[in-house]
């Protein structure tokens, strides 16, 4: 976020505007993982891969939290 907002706002020209597409991606983003991570999922629900994919999912979970807190 801290850099993605600086570069909006050279595209759009509006601080107001760079701040409203940056949380508009950042919301897109987590909504598409969580589908995306969803499926995955369900895919290997049944299958001995499933606790290891669940971890991941955990993982990057907790890498983009950390990222976004982290500043």
């Amino acid at each position: 976020m801290d850099t993605l907002i600086p570069l909006l706002f050279l595209e759009h020209g509006s601080l107001q505007l760079a701040v409203d597409r940056a949380v508009h991606m950042v919301r897109s983003s987590v909504a598409e993982f969580d589908i995306l991570s969803k499926q995955l999922l369900d895919q290997h629900s049944n299958n001995e891969v499933h606790e290891n994919l669940l971890n991941f999912v955990k993982g990057c979970k907790y890498a983009c939290t950390a990222n976004i807190n982290w500043r």
